[in-house]
């Protein structure tokens, strides 16, 4: 599977897709064709090993992930709090309960802030430090949550040429993404989908 970062009208059936009632957290739920055309409550990772279902994450500025192996696929929002309460890596453990392997898993991050754009405060910075330690990531008042997403995966065994990182800001590129903080907040988002 070819991960495609650009803006693009694809031909998806709405009606196979299943989308989320994000809330900033690092809670994952497996979904099958039962939920097509719903919206998950309380969650920001989505997993199915089921074809024809379609995974829905928005973003604005936070980090999109989209993840594949041959028969499971996830969608996940990593944003400042979700990334701190490990969804990457709570999304891989989902997909290993249903017959995924660690190795073969194939990851596409999709556009997100970028590190000159993503102002931080100190809690962000503790609780990052409090996982993974001081890190390159943050310094100097800002963070690159994209890079922090990566991490935390290839730590947990993701090969790192699994991973395929857009490097494309949000807020940097507002002619063509939608920027949470870019736009001074207003709310809109842009849709990132995978299906089997």
């Amino acid at each position: 599977m070819n991960f495609y970062f650009g803006t693009r009208h694809t031909a998806v059936d709405l009606s196979r897709v299943v989308s989320m009632n994000q809330i900033h957290s690092g809670t994952v739920k497996y979904v099958t064709e039962n939920n097509v055309g719903t919206r998950i409550p309380e969650c920001d990772g989505i997993v199915t090993d089921r074809k024809n279902v379609a995974l829905a994450v928005k973003t604005a500025d936070c980090v999109p992930l989209l993840m594949h192996t041959d028969n499971v696929i996830t969608a996940v929002h990593a944003g400042w709090r979700g990334t701190i309460q490990n969804i990457a890596v709570n999304a891989v453990k989902l997909m290993m309960d249903y017959g995924a392997n660690v190795n073969n898993i194939k990851i596409a991050v999709g556009p997100s802030i970028c590190f000159n754009c993503y102002e931080v405060k100190d809690d962000f910075v503790q609780a990052v430090e409090s996982i993974i330690g001081k890190t390159e990531f943050v310094r100097n008042g800002h963070a690159d949550i994209a890079g922090i997403n990566i991490k935390l995966l290839t730590d947990f065994g993701v090969p790192r040429e699994n991973i395929e990182f857009s490097n494309i800001c949000t807020c940097c590129n507002q002619n063509l993404y939608f920027s949470y903080r870019g736009s001074g907040g207003k709310p809109n988002c842009m849709y990132h989908v995978i299906e089997l």
